[in-house]
């Protein structure tokens, strides 16, 4: 499950390289109904591109593709509170033996309040959904990205492009492992 999007207005090539993400990661490990399902919000315009029932890659990158940027910002709370009420918490949709995490990539300048992002996190949390941090563009606030994530090895950024691909693998890892290492 991913969320994309940006509290604090970021720029068009920072959500492209959310996108990009996105389409890399379902490019390395696929999408199956026994296997990996993806689930997108867009938390900038509060939309869900794409929902646990859809296993066709090009399908889905194509959803991505066709995400808008929204100019009016968004916040990490409305994300993590939509996918326990859209995904996470509907039973027909979770697989109960499956490994349940939810990556939250967003910009460097996030303007929420810790409280209020650790509050809307540790339902997931508690109900055993991994949630992970991976800030794209600019220089992390590790304070904000730990204040919602499952732990301090749940948490990554990148700068660039180049970047995605071994950031793509260590977020992957990190799910199988569920372990709280730094990946980084």
């Amino acid at each position: 499950m991913f969320a994309l999007g940006g509290p604090g207005r970021i720029d068009q090539e920072t959500f492209n390289k959310q996108k990009v993400f996105i389409k890399q990661f379902i490019n390395s490990y696929g999408t199956s109904e026994s296997g990996i399902r993806i689930g997108i919000i867009n938390y900038g315009d509060n939309s869900i591109p794409v929902r646990f029932n859809n296993f066709d890659r090009q399908s889905i990158k194509s959803m991505v593709d066709r995400t808008q940027r929204s100019r009016q910002g968004g916040q990490i709370t409305s994300a993590l509170q939509r996918a326990r009420a859209n995904f996470f918490g509907n039973q027909r949709l979770i697989r109960t033996h499956a490994t349940k995490a939810f990556l939250v990539l967003h910009g460097a300048n996030v303007d929420q309040r810790l409280g209020d992002l650790s509050s809307a996190a540790n339902p997931l949390k508690g109900s055993g959904v991994l949630v992970m941090s991976v800030t794209t563009g600019g220089i992390p606030n590790k304070a904000v990205q730990t204040a919602f994530a499952s732990g301090d090895g749940f948490v990554f950024d990148f700068q660039d492009l180049s970047d995605i691909p071994k950031i793509v693998r260590r977020v992957y890892q990190a799910m199988l492992t569920g372990k709280f290492r730094n990946y980084n």
